[in-house]
């Protein structure tokens, strides 16, 4: 919760993912994985309420097969970020 409320300074980086397999939580019209994203999609608009840098990545596919596209992408970056 300090990183939503402290001061303006750094760069957020949210990584979310469907679960392979929800859940339901008891005696609740939600799941787990539900409770989950609402969470994590709260957080993102704290922080975008509040003017912090901050992106979501939402992977699609396995969490393995999510984070190499996402290294791979972040290198072709950051090389063209050098070669600029």
């Amino acid at each position: 919760q300090l990183y939503k409320g402290g001061p303006k300074n750094g760069l957020f980086l949210q990584i979310t993912t469907a679960d392979d397999q929800d859940l339901p939580i008891p005696e609740s019209r939600v799941t787990f994985g539900q409770l989950k994203m609402a969470q994590a999609l709260g957080d993102l608009e704290s922080l975008n309420s509040r003017g912090k840098p901050a992106l979501r990545v939402h992977f699609t596919e396995s969490v393995t097969g999510g984070l190499v596209t996402f290294a791979h992408a972040m290198e072709r970056a950051l090389v063209a970020h050098a070669q600029a």
